[in-house]
């Protein structure tokens, strides 16, 4: 299904200007230097690059040469067009290159009725006669590039390639069935069609490791008996017929998804490649959204309302809101597909996963998430602006799962895409991991002013993170029957589990040793919150002793009316149920997530009574 999807993306593409897909027979190849030559063969060179790069150009015949030598019509490689090579290559492969393309164009120079063709073939009996000397002052980098021919006639200039004769030959030769190479039925056709032994162009280009830079998605090992079937040993690719035609074609559309920014993104060590069936009016802020390309720091306000909310229209909107889309965007049945692809050993693309649904399912379950997902976040500065994002990118939610790229699970990865884009639960593994983090880093703390392993402003949106995300895994995986009390985006102090109330007593805790030890460098939270948040008997009576010498300094939090006893006191009603054993002894997975959840939730509520405190001494 997913080269037929692709196969059928590329007609669409191809005939979409925005888009340097090249057609049917032909590649688009960078270009960086042009060959402008005259009727008599003479020449001059020409650097066509832009800002230092090539500039793409759709040229006749594939991407790039295999191992064989195989001369391209009127484009190539310096080595090809001029016998003119730079590096550690051997001469005599240069010197036969440059052969094999002399006596190509010279053979053209019969077949193609044309002055241009002609000219060519004059072109390269002036280099093989004085050979070619590159011209002083020209930057010799644009030789690492290709380059095509220009026609200078009594008209105007034009590139020969492009010209109605070659033009016409070419289309000619693409058309012409294979002479060669067995034929049969194609899967993505159904047609009876020459077969490709090797599907080509290579995927590539943007792919992780351990991939070769390009590779194939489809491919037997030669000659390998484990891989053979139906008689096809020593085939390649004949275990999974597809035709000469359908093959390029999905190569293509798949390349072309790849090397353009809206269609793709980077999640841990997977490149997802995201495309609809038709062209749609919101193509760039899906693609910006999945990326979290947009999401800078500096304009956030901008990112959140106008680039993904007012593209979305209505239906997202809602995601503002915490709500699910009451309308439907015009392009609401359109199809959608999300491919994860992944780097494999013995250069292959492997597929990771695929997913697909309607566009208007797609936005339905990006606002189901970022319900689950809203927690109050904390404050950055004085004027109100906030640490993170309140719909935080994909990548951002795997990167809390491990200190890098190589640490984070792949296999986590379908799981959790597959929890956002089509509402599933989420992976049971995710709140583990996320301890494994807290527990690692020794926080989740959203004001946190010192922490050695992170930047304190990191530390500050990774704790906003992680309470969201264990938050949000509650509330889709745990808190699923009608009777249950969803979490909220702030502090609840009705809520039943006692994990959650334990969290919130020791932020109690904290918060009152911190004040009455300003700068201290070794809190409780430093030393005793895994502890507390997995063997509470083991802790909590020891820091219900501690907690007397705190309060004997300072006993209000900052900006509040009440006194850290009374707020101890009406905490410990919601679970001090057994006089003998107040506190549990240990506490599952589901409930050191409630208590990481109400730790942050009680910190939050105390930073806003302080700010409130703040501005009314300002006012």
């Amino acid at each position: 299904m997913i080269l037929q999807k692709l196969y059928q993306l590329h007609d669409d593409l191809a005939d979409d200007d925005s888009y340097a897909l090249a057609p049917e027979g032909y590649s688009t190849v960078s270009i960086s230097f042009i060959i402008e030559i005259e009727s008599d063969g003479s020449y001059r060179i020409e650097d066509c690059r832009h800002e230092g790069r090539g500039v793409p150009k759709s040229v006749p015949g594939p991407k790039a040469h295999s191992n064989k030598i195989q001369p391209f019509p009127f484009r190539d490689t310096a080595t090809y067009l001029l016998g003119f090579h730079q590096g550690t290559g051997q001469p005599e492969n240069t010197a036969k290159r440059f052969q094999a393309s002399r006596e190509f164009h010279q053979s053209l120079a019969q077949e193609i009725d044309s002055e241009e063709a002609r000219a060519v073939a004059k072109f390269y009996e002036n280099i093989a006669t004085s050979g070619f000397n590159p011209p002083e002052g020209l930057d010799l980098k644009i030789f690492l590039n290709s380059g095509v021919f220009r026609y200078q006639s009594s008209k105007a200039f034009h590139f020969i390639h492009e010209s109605p004769e070659v033009k016409t030959w070419w289309e000619e030769q693409s058309s012409a069935p294979a002479k060669t190479g067995p034929q049969g039925p194609c899967l993505i056709t159904g047609k009876y069609s020459p077969l490709a032994i090797i599907h080509t162009p290579a995927i590539g280009g943007n792919m992780p490791a351990p991939a070769q830079s390009k590779a194939p998605i489809v491919a037997f090992n030669k000659g390998n008996k484990a891989f053979e079937s139906y008689g096809h040993n020593d085939s390649q690719a004949l275990n999974a017929p597809i035709s000469q035609e359908a093959a390029t074609k999905y190569c293509k559309a798949l390349n072309t998804l790849l090397g353009d920014p809206r269609h793709n993104f980077r999640i841990s060590e997977t490149t997802c490649v995201f495309w609809t069936e038709k062209p749609i009016i919101i193509q760039d802020d899906l693609s910006k959204y999945f990326s979290g390309k947009t999401l800078s720091q500096e304009d956030e306000s901008e990112a959140q309302d106008s680039n993904l909310l007012n593209a979305l229209n209505k239906t997202t909107k809602a995601l503002r809101q915490g709500k699910l889309p009451g309308t439907e965007l015009p392009d609401s049945q359109v199809p959608y597909h999300l491919l994860g692809l992944t780097g494999q050993a013995g250069g292959r693309i492997g597929i990771r996963f695929h997913l697909s649904s309607s566009l208007g399912d797609l936005v339905t379950n990006l606002a189901k998430h970022h319900h689950d997902l809203a927690i109050e976040r904390p404050r950055k500065n004085k004027e109100g602006d906030k640490i993170g994002f309140k719909f935080p990118a994909i990548r951002s939610l795997m990167e809390l799962t491990g200190r890098d790229a190589k640490s984070q699970p792949a296999t986590l990865i379908q799981g959790l895409v597959s929890a956002i884009i089509q509402g599933t639960p989420y992976p049971q593994s995710l709140p583990q991991l996320i301890i494994n983090r807290i527990r690692a880093d020794r926080h989740i703390d959203p004001y946190i002013s010192k922490d050695k392993a992170l930047e304190t402003y990191q530390a500050r949106e990774a704790a906003y993170l992680r309470a969201a995300t264990l938050k949000a895994f509650l509330n889709r995986n745990i808190l699923t029957k009608a009777t249950d009390k969803k979490m909220t985006e702030t502090i609840d102090p009705q809520r039943q589990e006692p994990a959650y109330h334990l969290g919130r007593l020791f932020a109690v805790y904290e918060t009152a040793q911190k004040s009455a030890q300003p700068g201290i460098n070794r809190s409780i939270r430093e030393t005793m919150y895994s502890a507390a948040s997995a063997t509470p008997l083991a802790v909590f009576g020891r820091l219900e002793r501690l907690h007397h010498h705190h309060t004997a300094k300072k006993s209000h939090p900052y900006g509040s009316s009440e006194s850290y006893s009374n707020i101890i006191s009406q905490i410990q009603q919601q679970f001090k149920g057994n006089p003998t054993t107040p506190y549990p002894r240990s506490l599952n997975l589901v409930d050191q997530s409630l208590f990481a959840v109400g730790y942050y939730h009680q910190l939050q509520y105390f930073h806003q009574l302080a700010e409130v405190k703040r501005s009314e001494k300002n006012s």
